[in-house]
């Protein structure tokens, strides 16, 4: 989904979030042995808004994103940025994609990870995506 390009072009012009995880922004899953911390962002459902009768023209699109780091203070900063940066981002453009609103709807954790010896945040946002 072309989404993914757009989502990748806002969190790269937020320098907050890539002062914290750098060029580690991944979509569907992280290199092999990346270095921590890093984050990961999936299209998790994608729904047509039928509000007449013929094509759809918009989206919702929700997407998931998983924060990892050795230090919980770190996944909580990130997850803060994070928000920050997509949390009712200016509609407009992305990297030809056009967005309607996007909206944080849910945060879990941090929870820990006994086999990695990491914390990890899950956090949810839904966009609209015009046709």
């Amino acid at each position: 989904m072309y989404i993914a390009r757009a989502i990748r072009t806002i969190l790269e012009a937020h320098t907050a979030l890539t002062n914290l995880v750098g060029s580690r922004i991944w979509h569907v899953k992280a290199a092999q042995h990346d270095q921590y911390p890093y984050l990961v962002y999936t299209i998790s459902d994608n729904r047509p808004i039928n509000r007449l009768s013929g094509r759809a023209c918009a989206d919702y699109v929700f997407t998931e994103y998983m924060i990892v780091s050795q230090n919980d203070d770190v996944a909580m900063q990130i997850a803060t940025e994070l928000r920050n940066a997509l949390d009712r981002v200016t509609p407009g453009t992305y990297s030809g994609v056009s967005l309607g609103r996007t909206q944080f709807t849910s945060l879990e954790g941090p929870q820990f990870d006994d086999e990695d010896d990491t914390y990890i945040v899950t956090m949810l946002f839904d966009t609209i995506v015009n046709n």
